[in-house]
């Protein structure tokens, strides 16, 4: 209904709206019992990845793009202009139902959501970024870079 959209404002306005109903469909009004600390950290989560694990670097890049065009240089990659925090989980604040158990739940609970979100987005850059032929360099610091990794990952693990 927007003939003044460009094709690009077109498909982000389409994109925003499937985020919106989606999140909007996955969401229960009316509450049969009251949520616990999980729950309610699962909800979270869940906006997390529904909207703004795409969301975020969507609008990151018009950003990005808008400075290109103004002053001739992109968004730096090490620049962070929005930060996420949270007290999922971690609300300590006199509810008796957020316990030291509930916490680490919760917290186990978005480290093994950051894990999965990762390995979707490595995954599909695998496909996209497969290749038969790498020059020496990228060869070389590919395999010192799963040396750390292993090394890392051997010492980072939690022993129980």
């Amino acid at each position: 209904d927007r003939p003044d959209l460009s094709p690009e404002d077109r498909e982000m306005l389409i994109e925003d709206l499937v985020r919106e109903i989606t999140s909007i469909w996955q969401t229960d009004e009316l509450r049969r019992q009251k949520p616990t600390p999980v729950d309610e950290a699962r909800a979270g989560l869940n906006i997390v990845e529904q909207s703004l694990w795409k969301a975020v670097p969507h609008y990151l890049r018009r950003v990005s793009n808008a400075l290109k065009k103004h002053t001739g240089k992109p968004l730096p990659l090490t620049c962070t202009p929005i930060k996420f925090g949270t007290w999922m989980g971690g609300d300590r604040d006199g509810n008796p139902n957020v316990t030291a158990k509930v916490t680490k739940d919760v917290s186990l609970l978005s480290r093994w959501m950051a894990i999965d979100l990762y390995i979707r987005e490595v995954d599909s850059l695998r496909f996209e970024l497969s290749m038969n032929r790498c020059s020496d360099t990228l060869s070389r610091l590919a395999h010192e870079i799963l040396e750390g990794l292993s090394v890392e990952f051997y010492f980072c693990r939690d022993p129980s």
